[in-house]
């Protein structure tokens, strides 16, 4: 299950993003995915809250936008949405590709509050 060992990675770089921050709530944590990850949603969240319990994450929500994937042909340049393990242009017929998106994993926002205390 590789969504645990992303949810430990986005867990270490959420903190370091916070430590600066002083004493702060973090309510949702925005992460892009893109789709040729392969990335279960649903495990990824469960990876996500183990990860964060008892910690001081613990009860933030994993937001998933999931990235559709985007290629561009090498041959002819044309730009089309392949599907996982399926580069042909649709376009030329060639497997020679760049893939422009879905490969990605991004933390894209955080949303969080100021601990008064």
């Amino acid at each position: 299950m590789h969504e645990m060992a992303i949810a430990v990675s986005l867990y270490d770089q959420v903190c370091r993003a916070v430590e600066a921050e002083g004493e702060i709530r973090v309510e949702e944590v925005e992460v892009r995915v893109g789709d040729l990850q392969l990335v279960v949603p649903e495990a990824f969240e469960a990876a996500w809250d183990a990860v964060c319990q008892g910690t001081g994450l613990e009860g933030s929500r994993l937001k998933i936008v999931e990235v559709p994937p985007r290629a561009r042909c090498r041959g002819c340049d044309e730009e089309f949405r392949p599907e996982v393990d399926f580069y042909l242009c649709p376009q030329c017929g060639e497997a020679d590709v760049d893939i422009l998106e879905g490969r990605e994993i991004i933390l894209s926002s955080l949303t969080a509050e100021r601990v008064e205390g």
